[in-house]
């Protein structure tokens, strides 16, 4: 794994419809992306406190996505619930 990932793709609008597989996809790069580098810090391959921080602040990025992403889930949930009605 790269210790410095730039995916810098935005989550959808809430508006926006994603497919289920979509959003696995969508999902499954955020988390794989948090794992590698959980794995990397948890078997001390960062010696480098710069390397630490670094890897610190991409997470911090990626799980604020994945916190994006679930809003947006919920949002469009409701929006769904709501049209039902």
């Amino acid at each position: 794994m790269s210790s410095s990932p730039s995916q810098t793709e935005s989550p959808a609008p809430p508006s926006e419809a994603v497919a289920p597989a979509a959003l696995s996809l969508r999902l499954r790069e955020p988390l794989s992306i948090l794992t590698g580098y959980l794995e990397m810090l948890l078997a001390d391959e960062m010696p480098d406190p710069r390397m630490v921080h670094k890897a610190l602040l991409t997470m911090k990025k990626h799980a604020d996505r994945l916190g994006r992403m679930v809003d947006d889930m919920a949002a469009g949930a409701v929006e769904q619930e709501r049209r039902a009605r």
